[in-house]
């Protein structure tokens, strides 16, 4: 059984609805031993939400629900920062705060986030980016590396621009994640699934994170009876991480 799961979001990210302690509570009530909440931290000029995140009100409620669940549960403060390379001096400031995971995505090329086109050329623009944000490095996980998958129905197959960024993620310390978001949307899939795991086994990628990306509580590891099939498919080990730390 998955006992972590590291990207989830609370009230602190403007597409969250619940309280930390609610998304604690989840956690315990699905055997979670270790819950990391990743808010959004996104701060391209063009973001909807510019700057919306508080570190030290997102701080104040995980040091509360530490209190309250200790002995119980294992939360790790987090955030999940978009596109850091489009942003290297904020980036760079943020990591010097006192977090535990820093998850890094793509949600967007440039300022293009609307996937409503489903075609090749779009996932090769998205995988050159996934590259781009791998080899900028500064964070601990690479979240959901075939994010238009869950908008486009899975459609991609593998090219030089996807085998590339699998070969850097590869060869980086950064830990890709299953994220089992897809599932909840009625895909037959995860992010990503077997064709990007297996080679990312292929070229020795041993380390695999565990994400609901719950932005509610009743979502906390939703879907992981999946996601545990694919991490002993391919002999994958589960982790987190603590005080940027790797773990398992």
């Amino acid at each position: 059984m998955i006992k972590y799961d590291i990207h989830t979001h609370s009230l602190f990210s403007p597409d969250g609805s619940d309280p930390v302690e609610a998304l604690c509570i989840s956690a315990i009530k699905n055997g979670i031993t270790h819950l990391a909440i990743t808010d959004h931290f996104d701060a391209d000029e063009d973001d909807t939400y510019p700057f919306y995140y508080n570190y030290e009100t997102h701080s104040a409620a995980i040091e509360e629900a530490r209190k309250k669940f200790m002995g119980r549960l294992t939360i790790l403060k987090g955030i999940e920062y978009s596109q850091p390379y489009n942003t290297p001096e904020i980036f760079e400031k943020t990591v010097q705060l006192d977090f535990d995971i820093i998850i890094g995505s793509v949600h967007k090329i440039g300022s293009y986030d609307k996937y409503s086109e489903d075609n090749e050329e779009k996932y090769k623009r998205y995988f050159r980016n996934i590259t781009k944000m791998i080899n900028f490095g500064g964070f601990d996980i690479l979240g959901h590396i075939d994010f238009p998958a869950r908008y486009y129905n899975n459609y991609y197959t593998m090219s030089d621009e996807l085998d590339e960024a699998i070969r850097a993620l590869s060869e980086s310390t950064i830990v890709p994640e299953i994220n089992s978001s897809s599932l909840r949307r009625g895909f037959q899939f995860t992010l990503p699934d077997n064709l990007i795991l297996e080679r990312y086994a292929d070229y020795g990628g041993r380390y695999i994170a565990c994400g609901s990306d719950a932005h509610i509580a009743s979502d906390i590891a939703a879907g992981f009876e999946y996601v545990e099939m694919l991490i002993k498919k391919y002999g994958f080990t589960p982790i987190y991480f603590k005080e940027r730390k790797l773990c398992y």
